[in-house]
């Protein structure tokens, strides 16, 4: 029994065996795949043309193929083209946008079999079209007498707007002062160029080219003055006396270079004050007529200034001295009696009439060694000031007072008691 079972497992793995050959030799086994079809391809198609013409693609091929089409592609985008059949062969016309446009274009001639030839074409711009000439200026100004230059560009272009070739002429224009100039320019790199250089004076440089009948766009630089040289400052004051709240008027100008021309509105100044304890004081301002103005606050002691001008990065003026009398030498000085209020005033000014609002007027308190313990300023009002020293802050003891306004010092000894009732 068991020598019938083991033939007939041997018998099945045999036929399995032999199944599983067939099936693997059915995989490994293919037809061979037909042979690729050759073509002839005959064209006389030419190495360059000019944007704008009509442009056909004609080819003689031998077979037939099935669904031929020539791609195209250039810098702007690519397309196919169904080739149509003809006696003469196959034919197929450029598209309008993509024969107006310069520059080098690839073309494939295909079919359904693959490709069958390519090649290259260059589209030319057009110059029997009537020439379009843009223009640029720049920079929009320039300043007379410095190392500045200003360039003129023409660019001629197609009326497809497709650059000219290199060497095309063009006639350049420009006028200054009531004087007209001309100079013909070779354009290089698509453009023609003239620089410009500011010597002769101030006002506006136009510019325009012309080819053929056709004329750019006028275009204008702006000539403005040089740098500032030799300007002076004025000072203008109504009074000498220290208030701390009149105005000195500073004016610098004319403002002109060195040929006389005005600097244009809106040059930057900048005015610098400096008194006799070395406080700088810097105030910015724009000219307008050639002129530019400043204004400082009177000091509020007597003393001195320097005050000069200067155009940031380039010239200054000479130094103006200013001189300030006191306006105050003199005040009342009152001190309660437990000493913790000290009024003040009212103040008067050396020429008569009180002090302008806003004095500033200052109290100090001193110990009996001289340091300062408190201090506090207040301004001026209606010619008078009011101090009042807290316990909290002055405990009670002798002390030095100590009261500044202007010109006038004031300094006493005193006790300095605490109520209530104060």
């Amino acid at each position: 029994m068991w020598e019938l079972l083991n033939r007939g497992m041997t018998g099945a793995m045999a036929l399995g065996l032999t199944v599983l050959c067939l099936a693997c030799s059915g995989r490994i086994e293919t037809e061979p795949e037909p042979p690729m079809q050759e073509y002839e391809v005959r064209h006389t198609l030419p190495d360059s043309v000019v944007a704008g013409m009509t442009y056909e693609f004609q080819f003689q091929i031998d077979p037939a193929p099935e669904q031929p089409a020539v791609a195209v592609s250039t810098a702007w985008g690519a397309t196919s083209i169904p080739l149509t059949a003809s006696a003469g062969g196959y034919s197929a016309v450029l598209p309008t946008s993509f024969g107006r446009l310069a520059g080098p274009m690839d073309w494939t001639l295909h079919s359904e079999h693959g490709i069958l030839d390519s090649g290259h074409l260059l589209i030319l711009a057009n110059p029997r079209s009537r020439p379009i000439l843009e223009s640029y200026a720049g920079p929009s100004h320039l300043q007379l007498g410095q190392q500045d230059r200003a360039s003129f560009v023409a660019l001629p272009v197609d009326i497809w707007d497709n650059p000219l070739p290199d060497s095309t002429l063009v006639n350049i224009r420009w006028g200054f002062d009531g004087e007209a100039f001309r100079h013909d320019v070779l354009s290089a790199n698509m453009v023609a160029v003239q620089e410009f250089q500011a010597q002769r004076g101030t006002g506006s440089l136009r510019f325009s080219a012309a080819m053929d009948s056709s004329i750019s766009k006028n275009r204008s630089i702006q000539v403005l003055a040089g740098v500032p040289v030799n300007f002076r400052i004025s000072l203008h004051r109504s009074h000498a006396y220290a208030d701390g709240s009149s105005l000195l008027r500073v004016l610098a100008g004319p403002l002109e270079d060195e040929k006389g021309n005005l600097v244009p509105d809106g040059t930057m100044v900048m005015f610098r004050k400096r008194d006799d304890r070395g406080d700088i004081t810097e105030l910015e301002a724009v000219s307008l007529n050639g002129i530019a103005e400043a204004f400082f606050r009177f000091p509020s002691a007597a003393g001195q200034w320097t005050v000069r001008a200067g155009v940031l990065g380039f010239g200054q003026s000479r130094e103006e001295v200013l001189s300030f009398s006191a306006a105050v030498t003199h005040s009342p000085v009152r001190i309660g009696e437990l000493g913790r209020r000290v009024k003040i005033g009212p103040v008067s000014m050396v020429k008569g009439g009180l002090v302008p609002d806003g004095f500033p007027c200052e109290l100090q308190v001193l110990d009996t060694e001289g340091a300062l313990l408190w201090k506090k300023q207040v301004p001026l009002r209606i010619g008078r000031a009011d101090f009042y020293l807290d316990k909290d802050e002055i405990p009670d003891g002798r002390y030095q007072l100590k009261v500044q306004c202007g010109d006038f010092n004031w300094a006493r000894s005193t006790d300095i008691k605490s109520s209530s009732s104060e």
